[in-house]
């Protein structure tokens, strides 16, 4: 079973358009993105379940150079919460464990960004981004085994490896993020303040 949630916003804000590009244009952008997923997979001796909310906000400032390039800087949040658990069984025995997945990081970049006139206020753009983070991810894991009763069977006996337990582990993943983004996006100008736009 999946279950899906979206939710998208994009907001832009122009300068002295007039549906048009000119020199000196000022561009301002800001979005927002958050879905809720939840799947499952696997039978009944190995089950798996996992859950997740995710959410990505962002907003940019460019500015055109002439009436096909723009340079901007944009900085965008994302934050991820996810959820896994497993169900294994061995037979007379069987072990639950689950893990809980965090991390919230600021992401800036800057851009490039080229346009290309269709038709009246239809543009065709391409952009090419860089970015760097320092992105810290925290992980808790927590399981435990016990056996388990079958109604046809009066006495299980037990080896070493199958007798009671419970764990826990938590730790903390850094590291370094940089990426390179290449990106298409057809945007249609309403008027000198907003425009709608699909990547």
């Amino acid at each position: 079973m999946k279950k899906y949630v979206f939710f998208i916003l994009f907001v832009s804000l122009f300068s002295g358009m007039y549906s048009q590009i000119n020199k000196g244009n000022f561009l301002i952008t800001s979005y927002g993105n958050y879905s809720k997923t939840q799947s499952d997979y696997g039978v009944s001796t190995n089950y798996n379940l996992t859950s997740g909310k995710y959410l990505d906000i962002g907003t940019s400032a460019g500015y055109f150079l002439n009436e096909k390039l723009c340079i901007g800087v944009a900085l965008s949040y994302n934050r991820v919460k996810e959820s896994r658990v497993n169900y294994l069984n061995f037979k007379y025995f069987q072990q639950e464990e689950w893990i809980t997945i965090k991390s919230g990081y600021f992401l800036p970049s800057l851009y490039l960004s080229r346009y290309y006139k269709i038709l009246n206020n239809f543009y065709l753009s391409t952009s090419v981004s860089v970015s760097y983070s320092k992105i810290q991810t925290n992980f808790e894991t927590y399981y435990v085994g016990y056996p388990i009763s079958n109604s046809n069977t009066v006495f299980v006996t037990l080896e070493d490896n199958e007798l009671p337990y419970a764990y826990s582990v938590g730790y903390i993943d850094n590291y370094d993020y940089s990426g390179l983004k290449l990106t298409l996006e057809l945007s249609y100008f309403f008027n000198r303040y907003f425009e709608i736009y699909l990547i």
